[in-house]
């Protein structure tokens, strides 16, 4: 782990933030999670 470093989000306006379980691993992993976007929402107006 010395050797890499932890992509912590730079917007912080809290002096402490709260993850899941899932955001911790992204952490150890090395992902980057303010690039983290969500899919868009889909509506839709009937099932075939």
């Amino acid at each position: 782990m010395e050797k890499e470093c932890f992509k912590w989000p730079r917007k912080q306006e809290e002096a402490t933030m709260t993850i899941s379980h899932e955001q911790w691993n992204w952490l150890l992993r090395g992902v980057d999670m303010s690039r983290i976007t969500p899919h868009e929402s889909l509506y839709y107006t009937e099932v075939s």
